[in-house]
């Protein structure tokens, strides 16, 4: 071989290998804007004169969520009859007409711990915690932490 096809041969190569590291690092910076801000958040990279790729600088906004996510944010607790969202508090008639049912509950089935009252009542058991404090002078106890026992005297 010629120098000169030599020369043409090595300098097609580099062009092929600058080609393809600028695919691989346009590919990778894609998938890694995507995996962090979703698909599209933030414009593609634009060309430099001499063929490298500039970076965006990134855009002071807050990664956007999807109108499902952003429903089932909303909407929790909001789809169950007589449940409430977070963050709200129970009226005092809700209050006392929960202890009421509790404390019917635990003279029916003595014995039980909270997670059994919860689930038989289908109610979370998070939400018995103040009812069962309000009945501390009705009820009686056996046992420690998860392992108490609730009776009605």
């Amino acid at each position: 071989m010629t120098p000169s096809a030599t020369e043409q041969i090595r300098k097609r190569i580099e062009s092929f290998v600058l080609g393809l590291d600028e695919m691989i690092r346009a590919a990778s910076l894609e998938v890694v804007r995507q995996g962090l801000l979703g698909p599209g958040a933030l414009p593609t990279p634009s060309r430099r004169a001499k063929g490298r790729l500039a970076l965006p600088a990134v855009a002071r906004q807050k990664p956007q969520r999807s109108a499902s996510v952003a429903v089932r944010a909303r909407g929790r607790g909001a789809s169950a009859p007589g449940s409430r969202g977070k963050r709200t508090k129970r009226t005092g008639d809700q209050l006392d007409a929960l202890v009421a049912s509790v404390h019917k509950y635990i003279a029916k089935h003595p014995g039980q711990r909270m997670e059994q009252i919860a689930a038989g009542m289908k109610v979370p058991s998070k939400e018995l915690t103040l009812p069962i404090q309000k009945l501390k002078g009705r009820l009686k106890t056996k046992g420690q932490k998860r392992a108490t026992s609730y009776f009605a005297k």
